[in-house]
């Protein structure tokens, strides 16, 4: 069984090209450090996961299988990146290269970002579309902290207070939501944070059924799986047929997914868009928020009043918006 040790001496051995008596060594000598590179970062992240597992079994339990899930996917992308450290597969990888294959990087890096410890278990908060790239990847690396974020807590504030608050309140499909939205802004003004996240939490819930049932009519669906009204917001995002008719960066939706999968074949998907429907556009919801109310309706979260939910969930709210405005300007 190959372990850290075997793999650390193999990539802090001799270049596999040192000896070699091509006249043009540089591009494969290039993608073999990448390659190593790559492969010492994924140890440090399975390494973040060993060190933080028993933090998670007191604190955090619900997140276990996350992290089971995230470290079968880096184990397997180590298993990947052993494979090609080898002087056919990189001498072919380079011939065979174009501008979609670049040597300085694995086309697979993203999943490094996304299974982080840092951006999927610590923070969950890559799918906030004010999270820029450079921010992703700090975060994933624990180079940018929650108390970093924090400070765009007041510009959340602000475009709750005057663009959504008054969207709406003018909408006729979504007014019904107003009086509890403005009341949780109160809570916040006057910080009742407890208060302000409880209350965030029935309005964004209650925003996304009205969004769905207005879907509903206008893509003409079968709701017949939907056997009750009252039914989870996980089940209602995920039963329904929804159509895939908004676009998104692709890049995007798996910050939103939170998963990543391995593509089998050799091909190179350069479409920067993807079509996704309600649930793919919502799915943090039904991860995120699902957890976060399991826990508080059973007592098992105390915290829940701490400033950092309050990012999350100005955030959620702000994307659910988004949505909103996504879909009207379809329909």
């Amino acid at each position: 069984m190959i372990t850290t040790k075997n793999i650390l001496d193999k990539i802090e051995s001799k270049s596999i090209f040192s000896e070699s008596k091509e006249e043009d060594i540089t591009k494969y000598i290039q993608r073999e450090t990448t390659i190593k590179n790559t492969i010492l970062r994924t140890i440090h992240a399975l390494h973040v996961y060993d060190e933080k597992k028993e933090f998670l079994k007191k604190k955090d339990y619900c997140k276990l299988g996350k992290v089971k899930q995230n470290e079968e996917i880096l184990f397997k992308y180590l298993e990947r990146l052993l494979l090609k450290l080898n002087k056919n597969e990189i001498i072919k990888y380079c011939n065979e290269s174009n501008s979609f294959t670049p040597l300085t990087r694995e086309e697979d890096d993203i999943l490094l970002i996304l299974v982080s410890y840092y951006s999927c278990i610590e923070m969950d908060i890559l799918w906030d579309s004010d999270i820029s790239v450079l921010q992703a990847i700090k975060i994933s690396q624990g180079k940018l902290t929650q108390s970093d974020l924090l400070k765009n807590l007041p510009c959340k504030v602000r475009f709750i207070n005057k663009t959504i608050l008054p969207f709406i309140e003018k909408s006729k499909l979504y007014n019904p939501h107003y009086k509890i939205l403005r009341e949780s802004m109160k809570s916040y003004e006057k910080k009742l944070y407890c208060g302000c996240n409880l209350l965030l939490l029935v309005s964004i819930e209650g925003l996304v059924r009205d969004l769905g049932y207005y879907l509903i009519d206008k893509q003409a669906l079968d709701k017949s799986k939907l056997k009750d009204e009252y039914s989870s917001l996980d089940s209602f995002l995920r039963e329904i047929p929804w159509k895939k008719d908004i676009e998104i960066d692709s890049n995007k939706l798996l910050f939103i997914n939170s998963e990543y999968k391995f593509r089998e074949d050799k091909t190179y998907d350069i479409n920067p868009s993807v079509n996704v429907d309600l649930k793919n556009r919502l799915d943090f919801l039904r991860r995120r928020f699902k957890e976060d109310r399991n826990l508080i309706l059973h007592g098992l979260d105390t915290e829940y009043g701490n400033p950092w939910n309050l990012y999350m969930n100005f955030s959620a709210l702000t994307e659910v918006f988004m949505t909103i405005k996504s879909f009207e300007n379809k329909y």
